[in-house]
C-alpha cells in the first residue's frame, strides 16, 4: 500500500491487532501495534522498528522503537516521522478482526497479524493464539488487559509469592 512504501519502502509493513472474547460477549480489539521493516529486509524479524497504534483513531504513536528499545521518531531510513499519520481502513482492520475472532470462539484472545495491499485490500498474515506478545503495547499505551487475572500470571508460577 502507497501509505506503508512511503514509509518504508522494500518492506511489508505488519499490523498486529489484539483481540479479546468472552462468553456471551462479541469479540473487542484491545490493542494494536505496528511493525516496519528497515532497509533490505524483507521479512518483519528482529530489525525491525515497533510501535502502537491509538485505536479509536488509528493513528500511530508518535515514537517507535527499535528491538532494543532505543526510542526513534521517524523511521530510520526514509526519515518520515510517526507523528500524525494515519493508518488507511484502521477501523475496517479492527473489525475485520473481531468478526474473524467471533468465528473462533473458543480463543480468549488472538494476536492477528494483516495487512493492506496496494489494492485497499485487507490480508490476514498470521494469527496468534499460543502467545499473542504484546509487551510493547503495555509498556507504552497499557495496560490494556485489567481486570482480567492476567496481572496474577506471576502467581501461579511463583506459589508462595
Amino acid at each position: 500500500h502507497d501509505f506503508f512504501e512511503r514509509i518504508s519502502p522494500g518492506s511489508v509493513a505488519c499490523l498486529r491487532v489484539t483481540t479479546m472474547k468472552t462468553s456471551l460477549s462479541p469479540a473487542k480489539t484491545m490493542q494494536s501495534g505496528i511493525r516496519l521493516g528497515l532497509q533490505g529486509s524483507h521479512f518483519i524479524n528482529y530489525h525491525c522498528v515497533v510501535m502502537p497504534i491509538w485505536l479509536e483513531e488509528g493513528r500511530l504513536y508518535d515514537i517507535g522503537y527499535r528491538k532494543t528499545w532505543e526510542i526513534i521518531d521517524r523511521h530510520p531510513d526514509t526519515g518520515v516521522s510517526f507523528a500524525g499519520l494515519i493508518i488507511p481502513k484502521f477501523q475496517e482492520m479492527k473489525a475485520f478482526c473481531e468478526r474473524l475472532h467471533d468465528q473462533n470462539p473458543h480463543f480468549g484472545i488472538i494476536a492477528w497479524d494483516v495487512v493492506l495491499d496496494r489494492h485497499n485490500q485487507i490480508k490476514l498474515m498470521e494469527w496468534n493464539t499460543t502467545s499473542p506478545v504484546f509487551e510493547m503495547s503495555e509498556a507504552s499505551t497499557g495496560p490494556h488487559f485489567v481486570g482480567l487475572g492476567l496481572e496474577n500470571l506471576w502467581k501461579k508460577k511463583n506459589p508462595g509469592k
